[in-house]
C-alpha cells in the first residue's frame, strides 16, 4: 500500500513537470510569433529625376538644375524636353553639369518648350547628382509661378540600357524685386585739392552677390572698381554716386556730396537757411562731415545773447525752426546770427557764421 502511493506521487510530480514543460514551450511560441518580421531589404531599380524650385526677382534672372538620384545603373545619355508658361518665365540659355555635354538644343519660348539632347563620353559617370541646368529669366508679374514639367524621351546607362525613372516637377516663382540701396564712405573725411581720396563700398544686402560697381566723382572722372582712389583738382562741393548691380541683374544707387577744400584751408560746413527773410519758420540745410559723432545748431541774437539750440542727428541734412526760443516765445523782428557745429574724430568742425533776418509783419 505504501509502495502504491509512492508510485502515484512520482507519477503526478513528473506529469506535472510535463506540463510546466508545455507551458513554457507554449510561451516561448507565443512570444516569438509577436515579434515583427523585419522588411525585406529592397534594391533600388528606379531612379528619381527631380526639376528643381526657384524664386527668382521679377526682371532678373536665375538658375535652375535637374539631378538624379538613386539611379541602379550610371547614366550616360539622355534626351528629353522641358514645358513651361512663358508668360512667366523664359529660359535664355541650356548646359550640361559634371562633365556632361548638351550635344543639341531648342528654345521656344512662345510655346514655352525646351527640347535637349546630352551625353559624357569621358570621365566618371553618376548616379546621383547634378547634371542639367538651365538659365532663366522672370518675365512674369511679382508672385506668379509655373510647374516645370520634364519629360525624357530616352534616359540610358553606358550599355544603352534605359534608366527606369520618377520625374519629379520644378516650380518656378517670380519674387518681388530686390531693392539695392549702394553705400559708401571715403577718408580722409574732409579731403584737400589734390589729396588722394580712397573710396570704398559700404553696400550690404543680405545673400547677394556684387558683379558691377559705377562710380561718377562729380567731376566728370569715373571708376568701375570697388573701391577707386581719386583726386580732385579744384576745390568745391562734388556730388558722388555709385551704381551698384547684383549677379541677378539688380541695380541700385546711391549717392553723397563731398566737401574739397583749398589746400591749407581751414574745415566748415556748408550751411544756409530758406526762407531769408524768415515770417513763420525756416529751413537749415547743411552738410555734416563724415564720421560726425555730435552736432547742434546755435542761434544768437545779433547783440550776443543765445536764443536757441538744437542737437541734430549726424546724419540728417535739414531742419526746420518755427522761429520761437528755447522757451516756445516767438522772437521779435529783428536780425540774429547761427551756426552749426560737429564733433568728429579728427576734431571739431563749424560752419561759417549765417545771418538770419525776421520779419513777422
Amino acid at each position: 500500500m505504501k509502495m502504491e502511493v509512492l508510485h502515484k506521487a512520482k507519477s503526478i510530480r513528473a506529469l506535472g513537470n510535463l506540463f510546466l514543460a508545455l507551458g513554457l514551450c507554449l510561451s516561448l511560441a507565443i512570444e516569438l510569433k509577436a515579434q515583427p518580421t523585419p522588411p525585406p531589404i529592397v534594391t533600388p531599380t528606379t531612379a528619381t529625376i527631380d526639376v528643381g524650385l526657384v524664386t527668382v526677382p521679377h526682371g532678373s534672372t536665375g538658375t535652375v538644375k535637374v539631378s538624379i538620384q538613386g539611379a541602379p545603373s550610371s547614366l550616360s545619355d539622355f534626351q528629353g524636353k522641358l514645358t513651361y508658361d512663358s508668360k512667366v518665365v523664359n529660359v535664355r540659355e541650356i548646359a550640361g553639369l559634371n562633365g556632361y555635354t548638351i550635344a543639341a538644343f531648342q528654345i521656344d519660348n512662345l510655346d514655352g518648350e525646351v527640347r535637349f539632347i546630352g551625353f559624357k563620353t569621358s570621365g566618371t559617370l553618376i548616379t546621383e547628382g547634378d547634371f542639367l541646368q538651365f538659365t532663366v529669366a522672370a518675365v512674369g508679374d511679382t508672385n506668379s509661378s509655373t510647374s516645370l514639367n520634364m519629360e525624357f524621351i530616352t534616359l540610358n546607362d553606358a550599355a544603352g540600357v534605359a534608366i527606369p525613372r520618377i520625374v519629379r516637377p520644378g516650380k518656378f516663382t517670380v519674387g518681388a524685386q530686390q531693392e539695392i540701396a549702394a553705400d559708401f564712405s571715403w577718408a580722409p573725411a574732409n579731403p584737400e585739392v589734390g589729396q588722394e581720396v580712397q573710396f570704398t563700398d559700404k553696400t550690404v544686402a543680405a545673400g547677394t552677390t556684387f558683379s558691377s560697381w559705377a562710380w561718377d566723382f562729380g567731376d566728370n572722372a569715373t571708376s568701375t572698381e570697388q573701391n577707386p582712389k581719386h583726386k580732385y583738382a579744384q576745390k568745391g562741393t562734388f556730388t558722388v554716386s555709385l551704381t551698384i548691380e547684383d549677379d541677378q541683374g539688380n541695380k541700385g544707387s546711391g549717392q553723397k556730396q563731398v566737401v574739397i577744400r583749398g589746400q591749407g584751408e581751414a574745415i566748415t560746413i556748408p550751411a544756409h537757411n530758406f526762407p531769408n527773410p524768415a515770417k513763420d519758420s525756416t529751413t537749415f540745410s547743411y552738410q555734416l562731415p563724415q564720421g560726425t559723432t555730435q552736432a547742434s545748431l546755435t542761434v544768437y541774437d545779433f547783440t550776443g545773447p543765445l536764443v536757441f539750440s538744437k542737437s541734430l542727428a549726424a546724419d540728417s541734412m535739414k531742419l526746420e525752426w518755427d522761429l520761437k526760443d528755447q522757451s516756445g516765445r516767438d522772437l521779435p523782428n529783428g536780425a540774429y546770427y547761427y551756426r552749426i557745429w560737429a564733433s568728429t574724430k579728427e576734431g571739431a568742425v563749424l560752419s561759417k557764421v549765417g545771418k538770419l533776418v525776421i520779419i513777422r509783419s
